[in-house]
């Protein structure tokens, strides 16, 4: 007899947590990705083997005895310099035609022209100047505090996303842009925004009893890579100053070139560096 009532208590217990999984997967299948134009570069970048010569996603920039390769991280470059470069290779646009047909062709770098796509481009010009922006001294006392507390790191550089996080409801940890970061702020609410800074986590997303706060449970406590609490480790003025940045962030959304060259405008000091010939003509490698 007990042993049937134990049974009886089991299955209770079992059929709900078996229907609250299953009903988390159906939710990660149904809920559409968001992958921002810098993701999307970034994408492009190991696709087209760019870290094979440049600063690889992983080990950083690849050391050369002769001719490095240009370190494109590193310092603001003209966006129609990189244009050329990865259209042309080591060729300016007027002598590119020129040196295909000489023999032998003297190869600095790769020519992209007939590769790669005007969209494909424009994402990975983006990932690139990104990227050369966080390197770059801010006006933006947000920026400088991102960056020291490692926000970047896995939210991207400027919360533009891309970082992947096993086992979570989507794969990756989201951006401040979009709808994913209006989801889990209430559309950009500064109190919640706030909380989540604070605890690593918000009651608005995990406080429902069930539906959707169980699902936000669920995912939470079993994703690979969790948001800290920085409630003990951040003053409160840093706090104030950082919700505004990520805001900030937020009404700029997915940035293209042109939010690119704006957010340099308003914040971005450009580093003093010796004038060099472009990334191209500097040469990658000796192919």
């Amino acid at each position: 007899m007990k042993s049937s009532l134990f049974r009886t208590r089991y299955l209770l217990f079992l059929i709900p947590a078996i229907g609250l999984i299953a009903a988390a997967g159906i939710v990660r299948l149904l809920v559409a990705d968001e992958a921002s134009t810098y993701s999307q570069g970034a994408a492009i970048y190991v696709e087209f083997g760019c870290g094979a010569c440049h600063e690889s996603l992983v080990l950083g920039p690849i050391p050369r005895e002769k001719k490095p390769a240009p370190h494109v991280f590193e310092r603001w470059i003209d966006a129609e310099d990189l244009w050329e470069a990865v259209h042309f290779g080591g060729y300016k646009r007027e002598t590119y035609s020129v040196a295909q047909r000489s023999i032998p062709r003297k190869i600095t770098m790769p020519a992209y022209a007939d590769w790669i796509s005007e969209s494909d481009l424009r994402s990975l010009l983006v990932f690139l100047r990104v990227n050369q922006l966080v390197n770059m001294r801010s006006k933006s006392e947000g920026q400088t505090l991102a960056r020291q507390y490692g926000c970047f790191d896995c939210h991207g550089p400027l919360g533009l996303g891309g970082v992947v996080n096993p086992r979570s409801l989507k794969g990756y940890i989201p951006g401040w842009f979009g709808s994913d970061f209006d989801e889990l702020t209430d559309g950009g609410n500064r109190e919640i925004v706030t909380e989540w800074i604070r605890s690593g986590t918000s009651s608005f997303v995990t406080g429902k009893s069930l539906g959707r706060g169980a699902i936000a449970r669920h995912f939470g406590e079993n994703q690979a890579i969790k948001m800290p609490p920085f409630k003990r480790r951040m003053p409160v003025e840093d706090l104030n100053l950082l919700v505004d940045y990520v805001l900030l962030l937020r009404s700029l959304g997915d940035m293209d070139l042109p939010e690119v060259e704006r957010y340099k405008t308003l914040y971005a000091i450009e580093t003093k560096t010796p004038k060099t010939r472009s990334p191209a003509s500097e040469g990658s490698s000796s192919r």
